[in-house]
């Protein structure tokens, strides 16, 4: 059994890679003034795919 394996397929879905990246630097990397985490959220997200459909925010680019 994986601790959050749901919620990690969901980040998976909806982040591809992210999981991946972060749980490949250290805690100490992570905590760092100058951590390369940021790095990890640099992948392009589909525009409006953080917008639920039902809603008029939908119809623009969040």
């Amino acid at each position: 059994m994986r601790f959050l394996q749901r919620e990690r397929t969901v980040v998976e879905e909806v982040l591809p890679g992210l999981d991946q990246c972060l749980t490949a630097l250290s805690p100490a990397e992570l905590e760092a003034a100058d951590s390369p985490a940021s790095s990890c959220f640099a992948t392009p997200v589909v525009p409006g795919s953080w917008c639920p459909p039902s809603t008029a925010a939908a119809v623009r680019t969040c």
